[in-house]
């Protein structure tokens, strides 16, 4: 069950662990998704809003899973630092966007679902993989 908090903007937010948030993996032409937050974070781009909460939605016919309307650098940024929980808050309009399924939706190995700052990620050719730390693309 999630716990309720105030954040600093104002908003009620909630605590939702990685393996609850639907995210866009990427594709080759590396211009959306998580592929894209983590090359920007290779370059310095990082987020802008780093302590905004995570932007979701609920997918109907998932229960308990959330479909990430905004924070995909937060999210990374969160993930190379070893964070697994994130603040988010409920989008106040209803987004009637694709939702990513097989391998074009981003997920962490069952073993690595666990926060730990000894935890990395690591893409090559648009497979994630987490290893201890090392950053690499």
């Amino acid at each position: 069950k999630s716990k309720k908090n105030f954040s600093e903007s104002g908003k009620w937010t909630v605590k939702k662990h990685i393996s609850d948030l639907v995210l866009y993996n990427g594709d080759d032409s590396l211009e959306k998704g998580m592929a894209t937050a983590y090359l920007h974070y290779k370059v310095g781009i990082l987020s802008e809003t780093p302590n905004a909460p995570i932007v979701i939605q609920r997918i109907e016919g998932e229960p308990d899973k959330y479909l990430v309307i905004d924070g995909y650098h937060r999210i990374m940024e969160g993930l190379i630092r070893g964070e697994r929980n994130f603040n988010c808050r409920f989008s106040r309009k209803k987004y009637d966007w694709w939702v990513p399924t097989g391998k074009h939706r981003f997920e962490l190995p069952k073993d690595k679902l666990k926060e730990s700052k000894r935890y990395r990620i690591k893409v090559k050719h648009n497979t994630w993989q987490v290893i201890p730390n090392v950053l690499h693309y």
